[in-house]
């Protein structure tokens, strides 16, 4: 990324940027990022874990992956919303995800991945007809494939260890603030 990259994606630059140096920070020394992670037992005390969580990844596929969506999508919808607009989609995306997880579990979460899942339902609504998204499906279509998938995998325990719970809850904000954005359509931010 060069420095007009930098200015004109600041909120996917603050993500991506951070969540690497987190990454790095865990590679070196785990114990450094424990703080960050969120942690239902300690929640709502620690309450900055609803955010923070969001930065920490353990291990490449998943940094890989989540970096991935909020590069490739989030810059086009920072572009388009702003980046007010947004950090705000994003951001509430992951607390969203965070706060749900927390009031359902006890075993830690990790990852950007309720904010990657806001991001992909608002595209998906925002772009409904278009087979931009991941399999060649229409957006409409692999957002609808999406949930599913996620709430037969939260329901019936398929794919252990990643909160599905999260994800709905992204999943959630992103259409929320898809209604909120197309019903105040102020410009960009």
């Amino acid at each position: 990324m060069n420095i007009q990259t930098l200015k004109q994606y600041p909120v996917t630059t603050f993500y991506v940027a951070g969540s690497v140096i987190v990454f790095l920070l865990g590679q070196i020394n785990v114990s450094w990022i424990i703080p960050l992670v969120l942690f239902p037992a300690f929640w709502p005390q620690d309450f900055w874990m609803v955010f923070t969580y969001g930065l920490v990844h353990l291990e490449l596929y998943h940094i890989f992956l989540n970096m991935t969506v909020v590069l490739f999508i989030g810059r086009y919808m920072e572009d388009l919303l702003g980046s007010v607009r947004y950090f705000f989609l994003i951001t509430l995306g992951i607390i969203g995800g965070g706060v749900l997880f927390a009031l359902l579990n006890e075993a830690p979460a990790i990852g950007i991945s309720a904010g990657g899942f806001a991001i992909i339902y608002y595209f998906g609504m925002r772009y409904p007809g278009r087979p931009e998204l991941f399999l060649r499906l229409q957006n409409w279509q692999f957002i609808s494939l999406l949930t599913v998938v996620s709430i037969l995998s939260w329901w019936l325990g398929w794919l252990p260890g990643i909160a599905h719970d999260a994800h709905l809850a992204g999943a959630l904000v992103g259409v929320i603030i898809f209604r909120v954005y197309e019903y105040f359509p102020e410009r960009r931010l």
